[in-house]
């Protein structure tokens, strides 16, 4: 956690959050307004701009991040926001959190997954499987096998390269049914950086 806290200390780091949100919060965002969703809870939520993007579209928004640095970005950009921001040390502290909330919820994650361990996306997955209500959606992109090899904006980034098919059969085995799924390049460009990664939508049985 050191190094992701010196990283959002960073000058690598926009922490204005002015810039426009992600292809992939809009991608997103369009998916949720067709499946009448009015929560979104982020895991992994960075410097916050997608949290901000989707408060701003009327969404009610929890985050959450590992990281203290990032989380004092979050509430330090989004004064004027509703958004609750939570610093938490294991997935199971969120779930106090999403408790009180009502409506239909999607659990969005961007660049998140590929930085956890195996372990760590057991852990998730079956805490994704407890807090979430049947038609709940899930929605995530992360880099994927055989992104290796290409360039990295940021190379020291610890990343863990995802076999899709494997994924797509744990997040099955956890009660959810694929709706969309697509891999490829040209989703996530970042300066050099063009990520090969997986687009899922899936939603709570």
């Amino acid at each position: 956690m050191k190094y992701w806290d010196k990283f959002y200390q960073s000058k690598f780091v926009d922490k204005s959050i002015k810039d426009i949100p992600s292809q992939f919060s809009i991608f997103a965002l369009n998916e949720m307004i067709e499946s009448n969703v009015v929560n979104v809870i982020e895991y992994g939520c960075g410097t916050g701009k997608d949290s901000i993007f989707f408060s701003s579209k009327n969404m009610n928004v929890i985050a959450f991040d590992s990281c203290q640095s990032a989380i004092d970005i979050c509430n330090n950009s989004a004064l004027d926001s509703q958004i609750e921001f939570n610093k938490i040390d294991n997935f199971c502290q969120s779930k106090d959190y999403i408790d009180k909330i009502d409506g239909k919820s999607c659990v969005y994650t961007r660049f998140f997954i590929h930085a956890l361990t195996d372990d760590d996306i057991l852990s998730f997955l079956d805490n994704l499987s407890h807090i979430t209500k049947p038609n709940d959606l899930f929605i995530s992109e992360f880099r994927i096998k055989g992104d290796e090899k290409n360039l990295k904006e940021t190379e020291d980034h610890y990343r863990n390269f995802i076999d899709p098919e494997v994924f797509l059969n744990l997040l099955r085995s956890h009660n959810f049914t694929i709706q969309y799924n697509i891999t490829g390049k040209g989703f996530a460009k970042y300066r050099n950086d063009d990520a090969l990664v997986i687009r899922i939508v899936a939603t709570r049985d």
